[in-house]
């Protein structure tokens, strides 16, 4: 995708930015990650290198190497409005939902999905939602806390974490909250995090100053007894109530020549609970963005896209070609696929 940039290469350029540019490209991103959840889709690799730009401050989402489809039928809607769901509700969908697929007349013994998955053994199920969610995605400084802390049924409140941190990157552009570019850093720069990406020449470091969590707490402070409650683990309650106590920075002196708007934005999509996050379809109304809200820009699909060999099926690379060569006879009827890679069984 040709672009004239990127966020990370816009943060690191001697340029300011104003509070309008800032918010147009927080509210481009947003409307782009508002796709992406609307159809089922985690991107799980937001960062500032992966948000391409161009000079009108239009927005282009790249890299979606970590990305993972969690489709269902329940309507659509439900992950817009909320972007939870649990593990149950995806192994029932999965199990239900009717694939079928056009076939080639030519072909002898063709990848037949609707046969394949129909008769997908419910005991596979949790096996493939795991592979779906799983723990080692988003670049450490842009990782949400229920990744560090290994929540197994994670939602797509993880992408908002990551916008925030990007938009916290973006507001240090703002001259007069950070007069000196070579100081800009982000707002979570851990060298650890336990127990994902432990310092292995000092492991016995992993939990002190510099671990990722104990970087993110500094910032926001440490979470309340409520939100630590929310967490399904005893351990893992136990092992967040091992950092010390913290309030936190106060982010309006922080970023102090911002609009309080654009702040109480950044907090809410920096909530440590991810039932307490806000959501992009939230953040999308949010008073912030009053004056460029465009419906007509949020606009989404009905239907949750579908690429059951993403993330259902354990495929070999033949299997694998065979399956996006289907996935464009889709869109593309006319199109023949050779009989050397069609797979048979």
């Amino acid at each position: 995708e040709i672009a004239a940039s990127d966020i990370k290469l816009l943060v690191r350029s001697p340029a300011f930015l104003n509070d309008n540019h800032i918010r147009l490209l927080i509210y481009n991103l947003l409307c782009g990650v508002n796709y992406l959840h609307a159809v089922g889709i985690f991107h799980r690799d937001l960062k500032p290198a992966n948000c391409l730009v161009n000079r009108d401050c239009s927005v282009k989402i790249c890299d979606f190497g970590l990305a993972r489809t969690v489709n269902y039928h329940r309507n659509s809607s439900s992950i817009i409005a909320d972007g939870s769901f649990t593990a149950r509700e995806v192994e029932d969908e999965m199990c239900n939902r009717d694939y079928a697929v056009r076939t080639s007349p030519d072909a002898t013994r063709l990848l037949d999905y609707n046969e394949e998955l129909a008769h997908f053994q419910r005991k596979k199920m949790n096996e493939t939602y795991a592979r779906q969610l799983t723990g080692h995605v988003v670049t450490r400084w842009y990782r949400a806390p229920e990744l560090i802390l290994l929540y197994e049924n994670y939602t797509s409140a993880i992408d908002v974490w990551s916008i925030g941190c990007i938009f916290a990157e973006l507001l240090n552009m703002v001259k007069a909250n950070v007069p000196d570019t070579s100081v800009r850093s982000p707002l979570f720069p851990g060298c650890s995090c336990f127990p994902l990406s432990p310092d292995n020449k000092n492991p016995s470091e992993k939990t002190k100053e510099q671990d990722q969590l104990n970087v993110i707490f500094n910032v926001i402070g440490t979470p309340s007894d409520e939100d630590i409650d929310c967490i399904g683990k005893p351990d893992v309650q136990r092992y967040v109530r091992m950092f010390h106590k913290r309030k936190g920075i106060d982010l309006y002196k922080r970023f102090r020549a911002t609009t309080p708007l654009a702040v109480d934005l950044l907090q809410r999509m920096l909530a440590f609970n991810p039932d307490k996050r806000i959501t992009v379809r939230e953040a999308l109304r949010h008073e912030y963005f009053r004056d460029i809200h465009n419906p007509n820009n949020e606009n989404v699909p009905s239907q949750p896209v579908v690429v059951p060999f993403n993330d259902w099926i354990n495929m070999s690379e033949s299997q694998l070609r065979y399956a996006f060569l289907r996935e464009i006879q889709r869109h593309h009827p006319d199109f023949k696929i050779p009989l050397k890679i069609i797979y048979k069984n």
